[in-house]
């Protein structure tokens, strides 16, 4: 650049090893005068053209940065220049000036900020998205540390049973867990090594009104406003837990029904022959040649012991409805029988706390399904005790039964409690609701009862006062003559009957003979296959057969008689201890020919046969299906 005499000769104004450092930097350097006319430039290093779009010979006209008037002042400041292609670029400017030979001049240094400004707005965009995403995230999330509560989205305020967030900022997370949460929390937190993810745990959550709630927190370590932190995701797991421990308390009762129904099975052939046995016995004894007072001591002894088997029974029926509780069939059932099953079933409890009175007459029955009302009676009669909070003698509890104007048949079951609150009653029978604490019951009992009632198109309501409360259940009746349940004849069979007696219990088969030979001549058979080859060789009026044996089962022998004998098939008649697979208990469904059930007495043995033998057809082909 040559110079006049003029004008001032200029020596560099920047040291050539800065230069050289700056242009490997994109560092733009410009050094300009101001002028009369306007800023002038003296010296732009190749970075900085190139920011501006200028070529290597050409000079942007420097002057055109517009700067951040807040910041003017300060040492870096906000800036822009005009591009040669006519927009602005964003720089980071800094500026200083100096006197060369009495000549001021402006020497600025600048970056090209467009990527850190993009940066920027991306940030603050993705920091915007960030908070709209957890501020309308359906579960509940906190920011914390050192364990207190820095941020509470909506969600997490809502759960906690507050208003503001503020209320909720500086709080020790620790401070809404019960002690057994506040203590698995500590030692979660003291985990040592790197901060990492905590997997779900439950914890006991206090709601600002002093409820309890479960909640399922999740945390993750989080870096919050420069520093470290910990965000946790927390839902209100509470019904989720409850239908949890439901469904666990089903599979428990139907692990529990599985169970029942087999031990009553095995209970029931002993039983059997111990009741055929002491009727045996009781007979001989009859005739047998005793002094008075002997005969009279040994049967008494065999009475006691007829009284022990029946109580034995009873139980085995009490656990035999249990075990087909899911049964949803419906069949005549007798509910006085019902009620007092389910009275015996709840005894252990109600005699602890009230005095149980049972006012039931003879009713017609009713079209439904015998275990699941007795399910209704002991959860009513339960619901019941619970209505006193210690034993007293002025506690009762009444079950009364009756007709209806209408026909339909009720049964009343009476507490004198407390009664229930206005607030309460309203949801008395809606699902999970309850006024127990947390582990104590599930809301879902009345509830159940309800449907059940309702299946069976009956009601189920409650009446209730400061004296005690009264849950009514009203159930259509129905005529025993349109069902078939006229008594069997009384009378034994007259004719000397062909008998083929079909168990693999050998104790139970010698009883049967010696009870019925007198009277019939009897077969017996300890197999399925046993018994196919002597119907085929001889001639049977009956075949008396236990339906659950091993192998060759009586529901295959019931088959093969329909094919080979199909008239003999018609005088098939079934013992059973106990349905013990689906398939027995779906062939028991649908059988509507001669059946007992063990144990049983000699007589009832006779009315079977008299009504195998009476009604030639009256056994009714199980539906196919359950087959």
């Amino acid at each position: 650049m040559s110079k006049s005499r003029a004008e001032p000769s200029f020596e560099p104004v920047v040291d050539r090893a800065i230069l050289e450092g700056v242009k490997d930097a994109q560092l733009g350097v410009a050094v300009w005068q101001a002028t009369p006319e306007g800023p002038r430039a003296v010296f732009v290093n190749e970075a900085a053209r190139t920011m501006l779009g200028y070529g290597r010979d050409e000079l942007p006209p420097f002057g055109a940065f517009e700067l951040d008037r807040d910041r003017d002042n300060a040492r870096i400041t906000q800036a822009c220049a005009l591009h040669k292609a006519g927009h602005y670029v964003p720089l980071e400017l800094a500026r200083s000036q100096s006197t060369v030979d009495g000549t001021t001049l402006h020497v600025d240094f600048f970056l090209d900020a467009s990527a850190r400004r993009a940066a920027e707005r991306a940030t603050l965009a993705s920091e915007a998205r960030f908070r709209s995403l957890i501020e309308g995230a359906p579960d509940g999330i906190a920011i914390t540390r050192n364990a207190q509560i820095l941020y509470a989205n909506p969600a997490a305020v809502a759960l906690l049973g507050y208003e503001d967030a503020a209320d909720l900022i500086g709080a020790p997370i620790t401070a809404f867990l019960d002690d057994d949460g506040r203590r698995r929390f500590t030692t979660r937190a003291g985990i040592a090594g790197p901060p990492r993810p905590l997997p779900p745990a439950e914890y006991r959550t206090q709601r600002r009104d002093g409820t309890w709630i479960l909640a399922e927190i999740t945390s993750l370590p989080f870096e919050w406003e420069g520093g470290p932190a910990v965000i946790a995701f927390a839902r209100d797991v509470t019904e989720r837990s409850r239908v949890a421990e439901q469904l666990k308390r089903a599979d428990r009762l139907a692990s529990l029904g599985t169970l029942s129904a087999g031990v009553a099975h095995e209970i029931n052939n002993p039983l059997t022959f111990m009741t055929l046995g002491i009727e045996i016995l009781a007979k001989r004894l009859n005739i047998a040649k005793l002094d008075e007072d002997e005969r009279n001591s040994m049967l008494s002894t065999l009475a006691e012991l007829r009284r022990g088997a029946e109580r034995v029974a009873e139980v085995v029926r009490d656990l035999r409805t249990f075990s087909r509780a899911d049964e949803h069939g419906s069949e005549p059932v007798d509910l006085r029988m019902v009620i007092e099953s389910a009275e015996r079933m709840v005894d252990h409890r109600a005699r602890h706390l009230a005095t149980v009175a049972i006012d039931v007459p003879d009713l017609p029955f009713v079209r439904a399904n015998a275990s699941r009302l007795e399910q209704v009676i002991v959860n009513l009669l339960l619901n019941a005790c619970q209505a006193f909070d210690e034993e007293s003698p002025r506690n009762r509890i009444d079950v009364r039964g009756g007709l209806l104007d209408d026909g339909r048949v009720f049964v009343d079951v009476s507490d004198n409690g407390p009664g229930i609150s206005d607030e309460i009653l309203p949801r008395i029978f809606d699902p999970f609701f309850t006024t127990k604490r947390v582990g104590e019951g599930t809301g879902l009992g009345l509830a159940i009862c309800h449907g059940i009632v309702a299946g069976f198109g009956g009601e189920l309501s409650v009446d209730t006062t400061v004296g005690g409360t009264t849950f009514r259940m009203v159930l259509p009746s129905i005529r025993a003559s349109i069902l078939g349940l006229t008594p069997p004849p009384s009378s034994p069979p007259s004719s000397r009957l062909r008998i083929l007696i079909v168990d693999d219990e050998p104790a139970i088969v010698r009883s049967l003979k010696r009870s019925l030979s007198v009277r019939h001549h009897i077969e017996t058979a300890a197999t399925g296959e046993e018994a196919l080859a002597l119907v085929e060789r001889e001639r049977f009026d009956v075949v008396l057969c236990d339906l659950a044996m091993p192998g060759f089962s009586g529901i295959e022998l019931y088959h093969r008689l329909r094919e080979l004998k199909p008239e003999l098939a018609k005088r098939f008649a079934v013992m059973t201890g106990g349905a013990v697979s689906q398939r027995a208990s779906s062939f028991l469904e649908t059988w509507t020919g001669p059946r007992i059930d063990k144990p049983f007495s000699i007589r009832k043995l006779e009315q079977l046969l008299s009504e195998a033998i009476g009604e030639q057809a009256l056994g009714t082909e199980p539906d196919a299906k359950a087959l």
